[in-house]
Order: C-alpha cells, then structure tokens, then sequence
C-alpha cells in the first residue's frame, strides 16, 4: 500500500506517468537527467507530514540508504 501511495504521488508532481491496461505500469514523465533524488525525497516526506504510513523496511538498503533521508 505504501508503494502505491508513493508512485501515485510521483504521478501528481509529474515525475512518473501513469499507464493503464494490462501492459500498464510507471515511466517517468520527463527525461531522467531531469529528475532528482531531492524531488523524490520531498514528494516521500510530504506524504509522512500529511500522516501516511510512514516509511519502514526490513531491507538493509532500505534502513542504511533510504530511511536517513526521510529523517
């Protein structure tokens, strides 16, 4: 659930597209050059200010890589 809250959010601040169908799925909406981690970041920590889930992982990378940045 929290995966899917997060992409539809990229979708709204117009990172990702949204494809629908069976063959559907994400792709980023600009060039990918054009697109920062800080963009990510801020639409990830906006969703944790308006109360969401929050962000936990199990995973190593999860804990060491991207939980630092949502703190």
């Amino acid at each position: 659930r929290y995966l899917e809250q997060v992409m539809q959010q990229l979708v709204r601040a117009g990172i990702l597209k949204g494809v629908r169908g069976p063959r559907g799925g994400y792709l980023l909406a600009r060039e990918r050059r054009r697109v920062s981690v800080g963009e990510i970041v801020r639409v990830i920590a906006a969703i944790e200010d308006e109360g969401g889930n929050g962000y936990e992982s199990e995973s190593a990378m999860g804990q060491r890589i991207i939980a630092p940045l949502l703190d």
